[in-house]
């Protein structure tokens, strides 16, 4: 995917209000209709596929570049286009096109790419909104997660920073919510480890969120593999079922400690998720799966996506079939 050109770093970022009703390409194929939001690396705005009549997409425009660190950001932008663009899974946000802004545009020259509008919230609003999720919804969403880091894994890519607020759940009658993974912006690829932006060389030298990173991530060993993910996954599957996080950390915490977050993923042993009041009654077995995936040691974590699928489905009720817990 390389060959991408350097942008135009002339422009200042104007109020986007400004750009509603043009054109993001210079075929004038995607017109913009409005901002859906932003980050750390740009702004996502939602936009029409002229070319397919009208066709709803969400347009990624990377409006860092006077940022602090832009050819690390630019490296990570490219590299997320290079890793969603090969990725098919049905759980996984498609991306369709990429290129530049045009000379005319009040972000001339900015890089851009075209992805699946989606409709519905992400697992982090969710969480916010209800503290926790029943097993009917929780499981049928793991399953859907790992189904998207299966496809992932299988083509080299770690994900390295999943989270409750890069799963996308669309609404949807038959499985509840259509899962999709976010943001692969820091996404390692195996076999490419010399060509990684910001790439950690020392031990310390941490990339991701820390509330969901595994030990090693926060570590910054170069050498984590896609047990981070399942790591990461064992976060969000506690999270999920009890309402808060394995370390008993407080919210004044939560929000500002940093290096304390660290030190509990290194060395203090995750609680028992059994000992929550919204735990008691659990399914036999389940609590060991969470608590496997959350093993310091990825070697004893489950091997893959494919190892923990099948411990999920030995756990008594599971119908996988039909993506759903059935409760008694």
């Amino acid at each position: 995917m390389g060959g991408i050109p350097q942008p135009n770093l002339n422009w200042n970022d104007p109020f986007e209000g400004s750009f509603e009703g043009s054109y993001v390409d210079e075929a004038g194929r995607y017109r913009i209709e409005h901002l859906l939001g932003e980050g750390g690396m740009g702004k996502v705005f939602l936009a029409r596929d002229e070319r397919l009549a009208g066709r709803q997409v969400a347009v990624k425009i990377m409006t860092a570049c006077y940022a602090t660190g832009y050819q690390v950001l630019l490296q990570r932008f490219e590299r997320e286009v290079a890793v969603l663009a090969p990725l098919k899974s049905i759980h996984v946000v498609q991306i369709s096109d990429f290129g530049l802004t045009p000379p005319d545009s009040i972000y001339e020259g900015a890089h851009f790419y075209v992805m699946e509008y989606l409709e519905g919230e992400t697992l982090g609003q969710r969480l916010r909104a209800k503290s926790f999720l029943g097993l009917d919804e929780t499981l049928p969403t793991v399953i859907q997660i790992c189904a998207g880091l299966r496809e992932a894994h299988q083509r080299g890519v770690i994900h390295r920073d999943l989270k409750p607020d890069n799963i996308f759940l669309v609404p949807e009658k038959s499985l509840g919510a259509l899962v999709k993974i976010l943001d692969f912006g820091i996404a390692k690829v195996v076999g490419e480890e010399s060509r990684e932006p910001n790439r950690p060389t020392t031990i310390g030298s941490f990339i991701g969120t820390y509330r969901y990173a595994s030990p090693e991530q926060c570590l910054g060993r170069p050498d984590i593999d896609h047990r981070t993910d399942i790591y990461s996954l064992g976060m969000i599957i506690y999270r999920m079922l009890s309402g808060t996080n394995p370390f008993g950390i407080g919210q004044v915490v939560q929000d500002n400690g940093y290096k304390y977050w660290i030190d509990c993923h290194v060395h203090v042993e995750p609680i028992p998720l059994s000992s929550h009041p919204l735990c008691q009654d659990l399914p036999a077995g389940l609590e060991a799966v969470v608590m496997r995936c959350l093993c310091k040691d990825p070697q004893d974590r489950f091997a893959d996506i494919d190892a923990l699928e099948q411990a999920l489905a030995a756990l008594p009720g599971f119908n996988s079939g039909h993506w759903h817990w059935r409760l008694s």
